[in-house]
């Protein structure tokens, strides 16, 4: 399914937008992307196939804003998608977005990084804004390259993707506007409506799969997923066949 980057004035139903759309008819499924990630490096996460009979959105904001990423989530969503799904910091900005309508939908979160207030975790991806803005994005990149093991070649080329599409200083100031941002509460997660895949990652610093397994915990109607490594690189998305069978059971 190809991903088109869409002009506003093609987009009758959308009169400011600049996301990018999978144009079906049928339910409409939002998607938030990560800090310093893109809409391309989500539309490959996070397939349109999942939901083949939708109208997919993947948002663009890059500001690494949360309060703009539900902004932009919350003028998509009205009068009400049906679907809402987010990786890493989209996560959170779906969750508090979701918790926020009280409105029933079917999500899908996947490597939510921590709970409320920014810890341990969000200090990491301070780190790597402090590393951007001091050694530069493509000397970041080889560093990576360099130093990951097999099974972690995805996250280097949706890296190689994403960032390459972002100025030093932007790209910089994304990942510290992150590690800043409060993430869902235990009481936001509890509030939440509506059937919701949590997908974890093991042995992923930055997405502790703990974390994963709290926000299971917290959200009612809530099936977690923990994938490895080799079973995103080996299905090049997070559609593997634990995510699917789920999201059938939903279509």
């Amino acid at each position: 399914m190809r991903v088109r980057c869409c002009h506003p004035h093609r987009l009758p139903h959308r009169r400011s937008s600049n996301n990018c759309r999978v144009d079906k008819a049928g339910e409409h499924v939002v998607v938030a992307h990560g800090a310093g990630s893109s809409p391309e490096v989500a539309s490959t996460l996070l397939p349109a196939d999942l939901h083949p009979r939708a109208h997919w959105t993947y948002l663009r904001d890059r500001s690494g804003d949360i309060h703009a990423i539900v902004d932009s989530a919350r003028q998509e969503a009205e009068p009400g998608a049906a679907w809402l799904m987010g990786i890493s910091l989209g996560a959170h900005a779906m969750a508090l977005l979701s918790a926020e309508r009280f409105v029933p939908a079917r999500h899908l979160f996947a490597l939510p990084a921590w709970i409320g207030e920014p810890n341990a975790t969000a200090h990491l991806t301070k780190i790597a804004g402090d590393d951007i803005a001091n050694q530069g994005i493509d000397s970041c990149l080889r560093h990576i390259a360099a130093n990951a093991e097999p099974q972690h070649e995805w996250i280097t080329s949706a890296l190689n993707m994403s960032w390459s599409t972002y100025s030093r200083s932007a790209l910089s100031s994304c990942l510290h506007s992150a590690a800043r941002s409060r993430g869902p509460s235990f009481d936001d997660l509890a509030t939440i409506i509506g059937p919701t895949i949590i997908i974890g990652l093991a042995d992923d610093p930055f997405h502790p799969q703990d974390v994963a397994r709290q926000w299971a915990e917290c959200i009612p109607q809530s099936h977690l997923v923990i994938l490895t490594m080799d079973q995103v690189a080996r299905h090049g998305s997070f559609a593997t066949p634990a995510v699917t069978e789920i999201l059938s059971s939903w279509t």
